[in-house]
């Protein structure tokens, strides 16, 4: 049986923050929706382990009565005051004191609504999503393809923090951070720009993964589907799920080239994530949310064409 996924928005009534403007906005948004809810909003079910008000540190580790590896994130200030910084382990044993870590990553924030207009966190108990909203950056306001310039496809965040749905029995390391296979995801990456963000190039969805033995040894699994390198604005103009014929959605899987007991090829599933088997989308007032079949998802919309939905009803972790 699987989790119940909740989703929580600046739209909402209640919510803490409308629209980040800064680090400190961030950690106020996680503690809300993982931890302690607002309005009529449950929070997901996290706990907050460790936390530094003075310098704006907290842990975060996700539940393991419902499954959970207990896996954690530390959420923090970066050296550049203006990027919220995000780091992954199988366990965090107090501030900065992580077990098998995988790189960080960043949010870039900005105070200009027309870089960043709103935010989402899509999950469960063991896993979410975490989306930062654009704004109007160069003249279509809130649209799939509003980035006229790539300088502005740094504020775009799409990553997902949390358990893979793993395909192997007792596997014992799967909490990860998922970006794109820019570079390794053992690497800590401070740049703010496209090139992690799943929502703004063509490099497919990729983490780094400890091998289900519990050992030391990390792995950098991709995604078995690359999005579009095709820019936002020359995407197609229809959406592709109210036409006429059958269109469908496909789950994404971690794989690697190689294969052994410890570090198989094929490891399991990114939760929530579906990749489309047709682009569209262009000039649709974003954020697009669609019925699909039985369920409700959100398009991942970015400077390149729109190829990925994340489900943000039912359940995951089936």
């Amino acid at each position: 049986m699987g989790l119940p996924v909740t989703m929580y928005s600046g739209a909402d009534l209640g919510a803490p923050i409308i629209r980040p403007t800064s680090v400190a906005d961030w950690l106020i948004i996680l503690k809300a929706c993982l931890v302690d809810g607002y309005g009529t909003k449950e929070a997901l079910g996290w706990t907050l382990e460790f936390e530094d008000v003075g310098t704006g540190k907290a842990v975060f580790k996700n539940k393991v009565s419902d499954g959970g590896s207990g896996g954690a994130f530390q959420y923090e200030p970066n050296v550049d005051p203006t990027f919220g910084q995000i780091t992954c382990a199988n366990e965090i044993l107090g501030l900065g004191n992580f077990v098998k870590k995988v790189g960080y990553r960043c949010i870039v924030t900005s105070t200009f609504s027309y870089a960043v207009e709103g935010w989402m966190i899509i999950g469960t108990s063991r896993g979410f999503w975490l989306i930062q909203e654009i704004g109007d950056a160069g003249g279509n306001t809130g649209n799939t393809n509003n980035l006229r310039s790539p300088s502005y496809a740094k504020y775009f965040t799409y990553y997902f923090i949390g358990d893979i749905d793993t395909f192997i029995p007792n596997d014992l390391n799967i909490f990860t951070l998922v970006s794109t296979s820019y570079t390794s995801n053992m690497a800590d990456l401070t740049i703010g720009n496209s090139t992690t963000n799943l929502a703004t190039n063509s490099f497919p969805p990729a983490a780094a993964i400890y091998n289900t033995d519990g050992s030391n040894i990390a792995q950098n699994y991709d995604s078995n589907y690359s999005g579009s390198s095709q820019d936002a604005d020359e995407a197609p103009t229809n959406d592709v799920f109210s036409i006429n014929t059958t269109v469908g959605l496909g789950e994404c899987l971690m794989v690697k080239s190689s294969h052994s007991i410890e570090a198989p090829c094929v490891r399991g599933k990114i939760p929530g994530l579906f990749r489309m088997f047709a682009y569209g989308y262009r000039n649709i007032r974003c954020p697009i949310l669609r019925t699909i079949g039985t369920n409700n998802y959100r398009l991942v919309n970015g400077y390149k064409t729109a190829s990925w939905f994340i489900q943000y009803d039912g359940t995951w972790y089936e």
